[in-house]
């Protein structure tokens, strides 16, 4: 596997955000020496899970969620051990600190005041916070970082280290469409509705090959706006059936991971390009 270099960043969010993760700390050590024994599951002390493989390049993407699973408040740092693969880290969450080493960490004291105060302590993870680990690419190819993460959470301290793989890939650019307005076309020969309206999803460079999840809304023989979901190349002319659409036209493009809808212009005309993702609700 070739070097490439991440950009490592770390965000915060409260526990209504998101479910919780699997892995977790392999090693947790109580006060006295008690060793406790912890679980890969959504049950563990502290979640580990990897949210996301790709990395569209120069787009900071999460890719890591860690959440405290502790009934106490978690004093968490990370090391970063793997800095071939890593150019810089930066926490953006005041309860997550970077440090150069895990050693001469302190206990501390859990009690029901601490608890309490959790909420006002910028320097903790409490219970059910997550933060979230976020890279960005500067090269296309495969890249690995490796992270070392220790803490006290009241008399128990933890330590764990787990490399994460990533793949860098080209970003999305928009959405080319080619074709019709987006009305059906009527075939008196057939009696059938054209699939007019093809769709190309672009990348920056025009010359990725690799297969994305998409979401397209197309119009059915009454005029109702409908949607299917499919696997589909990018940089590749794209036709309704490429998404089992066999009654209209496709008229807007969702691309998994990328908020809002391309949508098709009134008159796009033989090759229009949109590269703003329309954010109405409507589309659902």
């Amino acid at each position: 596997m070739k070097r490439r270099t991440l950009i490592l960043l770390l965000g915060g969010a409260s526990s209504g955000a998101m479910s919780v993760g699997t892995g977790a700390f392999s090693s947790v050590e109580a006060e006295r020496g008690v060793s406790v024994n912890v679980v890969e599951d959504d049950e563990a002390y502290l979640g580990l899970k990897q949210t996301a493989n790709l990395v569209p390049l120069g787009e900071q993407t999460d890719v890591v969620r860690i959440q405290n699973q502790f009934a106490s408040s978690l004093d968490l740092s990370v090391v970063v051990e793997d800095k071939d693969d890593v150019d810089t880290v930066v926490i953006e969450n005041e309860a997550v600190e970077i440090v150069a080493e895990c050693d001469g960490r302190k206990e501390s004291e859990s009690n029901d005041e601490e608890s309490e105060d959790c909420e006002m302590d910028d320097d903790v993870l409490c219970p059910g916070d997550t933060a979230l680990v976020s890279v960005v690419c500067d090269e296309l190819d495969e890249a690995e970082f490796e992270l070392r993460f220790c803490g006290n959470a009241g008399e128990a301290s933890v330590e764990k280290t787990r490399s994460f793989e990533v793949k860098c890939v080209d970003p999305i650019e928009g959405v080319q469409f080619v074709g019709s307005n987006g009305n059906s076309v009527s075939s008196e020969s057939s009696g059938k509705s054209g699939n007019t309206g093809n769709v190309k999803i672009r990348t920056q460079s025009g010359s990725s090959n690799r297969t994305i999840r998409a979401t397209a809304y197309y119009k059915d023989s009454g005029g109702n706006t409908r949607k299917e979901q499919g696997d589909v190349s990018v940089n590749k002319p794209l036709k309704p059936s490429k998404f089992k659409i066999a009654d209209g036209p496709i008229v807007g493009i969702r691309v998994e991971g990328i908020q809002g809808v391309y949508k098709r212009p009134d008159n796009p005309g033989n090759g229009n390009f949109v590269d703003t993702p329309t954010q109405d609700l409507s589309w659902g």
